[in-house]
């Protein structure tokens, strides 16, 4: 869950970071200039791997900056998801984290070194395996973890299938998935209560799905299937029904355990083949050809899948820069439709 969530954080921070002006005055701290221009230069490079380059000179020029966290997530971001190269991304990490003062920052870059050691092509890397209870420990000896830090923890231990400590993380964040805790955490700012029970209802949702894929490694393959019914009365989903968290492919996994591939399946494919969950296609290539025999006609299933599962988008009117309205339903005549969105300055 958290490098899925994590990955889509990152790319928008790197976009958001690098969509700044020009024009703007460069700050007096060399460090900070430094990396005001490496956000810059992003725009300009044309490759992960020299992005990633500029993020890890700028790393080794200024390790204890402020600007060190962020480019520690370009350089990993770019390194391991860009190009695959966990082994590469984990060395970066393993440079960094020394350098990290702040507790939280230490927390998030520890795990992100676990999860890169976890990662395919990085198990051989020599070095120490991270212990995630002296993680939590490190953490909780200057401030409580809070609900993310928990999610994240509960995440990472799950994928090092060290399930009981995913479970006992996962409960402690399903306590924080409160309208209490939630407006404890956020004192001093005015939320109205709707928007309180959306976040709280996407934290319980976190939480229990993260709790049934824990279950699930346990083998508690019951308990884990109520668990994951729970989690989906309370998950959202976008307008062509995907969850809002990665609760198909667990729900998959434990119909995997019991034997109910057809289920399982049927779980897999909105995530595969509408999502573009990588996890969530390769589990359904393996669940197609123990159905079938063979990986044969696995495309035309795909191809099959995508036309049963799409949904028409409703017609909608919007004003073009002239002013005039064009509605949508007017020109596609059925056909299938591009649409782009982009975000103008």
């Amino acid at each position: 869950m958290r490098l899925r969530v994590l990955n889509i954080v990152l790319a928008l921070a790197v976009a958001g970071a690098f969509g700044c002006s020009r024009k703007s005055e460069p700050p007096a701290d060399p460090a900070a200039q430094a990396y005001q221009e490496l956000r810059q230069s992003m725009e300009d490079l044309q490759t992960p791997e020299a992005k990633a380059d500029a993020a890890e000179a700028y790393l080794s020029t200024y390790p204890d900056s402020e600007g060190a966290e962020g480019a520690l997530e370009i350089a990993v971001y770019y390194r391991s998801d860009m190009l695959g190269d966990h082994a590469a991304a984990r060395k970066i990490v393993e440079q960094q984290v020394g350098h990290i003062k702040d507790p939280k920052g230490r927390f998030d870059a520890q795990l992100m070194l676990y999860d890169l050691s976890m990662a395919a092509g990085a198990q051989d890397v020599p070095g120490p395996r991270v212990d995630l209870r002296k993680v939590e420990a490190e953490l909780a000896a200057h401030q409580e973890l809070g609900f993310g830090a928990r999610i994240n923890l509960m995440d990472s231990a799950c994928k090092g299938a060290e399930w009981d400590l995913a479970l006992e993380q996962a409960d402690l964040a399903l306590e924080q998935a409160t309208p209490e805790a939630y407006r404890a955490e956020r004192e001093g700012e005015e939320l109205e209560d709707a928007a309180v029970e959306r976040r709280v209802s996407r934290r319980q949702a976190e939480a229990l799905a993260g709790r049934g894929r824990a279950l699930t490694g346990l083998d508690r393959l019951d308990e884990a299937m109520e668990v994951l019914a729970a989690a989906r009365e309370v998950t959202a989903t976008n307008y062509i029904g995907l969850p809002e968290t990665e609760l198909n492919v667990y729900q998959a996994k434990a119909e995997i355990k019991a034997g109910r591939l057809e289920e399982a399946q049927q779980l897999l494919e909105p995530d595969a083949v509408m999502g573009g969950d990588a996890e969530a296609m390769a589990q359904l290539r393996k669940v197609y050809a123990t159905i079938n025999g063979s990986e044969q006609g696995f495309d035309e299933y795909l191809d099959a899948a995508r036309q049963r599962l799409a949904v028409p988008v409703d017609s909608f009117s919007l004003p073009t820069y002239e002013g005039e309205t064009i509605d949508f339903g007017s020109f596609t005549s059925g056909k299938a439709t591009l649409l782009a969105f982009w975000f103008p300055t």
